[in-house]
């Protein structure tokens, strides 16, 4: 999936993929977003990486995060059948 901003100083342009890894066992979620610089403002790349994975619990799912600038967060995904819900913690 990508996306396109106008094409002046401070639009932007982004994609994102979902794929599976290790049999299935792993999602790996890809981002890259870019925003064009200006003759003030130099441009910001910022892709980042996830990696989804299960903890064998059939309510819940745990997930890492990692960017270009050293950020690390680590999730647990919960899903609520019965208010069909999904709650992420950090």
């Amino acid at each position: 999936m990508g996306a396109q901003g106008g094409g002046q100083p401070g639009q932007g342009e982004g994609s994102f993929t979902f794929q599976y890894d290790l049999d299935k066992k792993v999602m790996v979620r890809k981002k890259y977003f870019r925003i064009s610089g200006s003759r003030n403002k130099p441009a910001i790349n910022s892709p980042d990486l996830m990696v989804i994975y299960t903890t064998n619990k059939e309510d819940s799912l745990n997930a890492i995060y990692f960017d270009n600038e050293g950020h690390t967060i680590n999730y647990t995904i919960n899903f609520a059948d019965e208010d069909k819900t999904i709650s992420i913690r950090k």
